[in-house]
C-alpha cells in the first residue's frame, strides 16, 4: 500500500476518470472517508454534489481524490470515477495503485502470473485511456 487516508484533503480538481466498481475502489482504497448516501442503492438526495470520496496522500506527496460527481444512480453502482489533484500525478498513483492491487490480487488467485489479463502499467493505462475516449464519444 503506497497511500494513506486523509480525510483533511480538500482544495482539488478534476484531473482525469478511472473506470472501476465501487467495490474495486474499496478493495483498494477502503472505505470512502466521505459517504453522504444514506442506503447502499439509492441516491443520495442531500444536496451535495458527490455521494462518495475518498482522499488519499500517497507516499510521494501526491494527493489525490476518487469521487462521483453529480451520479444519477447510487454510488454503489458508479463505474465511472472523476480523479481529483493537484497535478496530473493524481490520475497516475491512483491508476497505478489499482493496477498494483488486481496484480497481487491475480498472483494469489493464479501460479502462473502468465495467467494475468493485463501484464503491464502501460497496458492497464491504455486500456483505461481506450475506455475513456469510448464514454465521452458515445456523449
Amino acid at each position: 500500500m503506497n497511500f494513506t487516508t486523509n480525510p483533511d484533503i480538500d482544495r482539488t480538481h478534476k484531473q482525469g476518470s478511472i473506470t472501476a466498481s465501487y467495490p474495486a475502489l474499496v478493495k483498494t482504497f477502503g472505505q470512502p472517508v466521505v459517504d453522504n448516501g444514506e442506503t447502499p442503492y439509492y441516491p443520495c438526495e442531500c444536496g451535495d454534489k458527490t455521494q462518495v470520496e475518498w482522499h488519499l496522500e500517497f507516499v510521494d506527496g501526491t494527493i489525490a481524490t476518487i469521487y462521483d460527481w453529480k451520479s444519477a444512480v447510487p454510488a454503489r453502482l458508479v463505474t465511472r470515477w472523476s480523479i481529483g489533484g493537484h497535478d496530473i500525478d493524481a490520475v497516475m498513483q491512483v491508476k497505478q495503485e489499482m493496477y498494483e492491487k488486481k496484480l497481487r490480487d491475480e498472483s494469489v488467485s493464479s501460479s502462473s502470473s502468465s495467467d494475468a489479463g493485463i501484464t503491464t502499467v502501460k497496458e492497464f493505462l491504455r486500456r483505461e485511456s481506450k475506455d475513456a475516449s469510448e464514454e465521452e464519444n458515445t456523449h
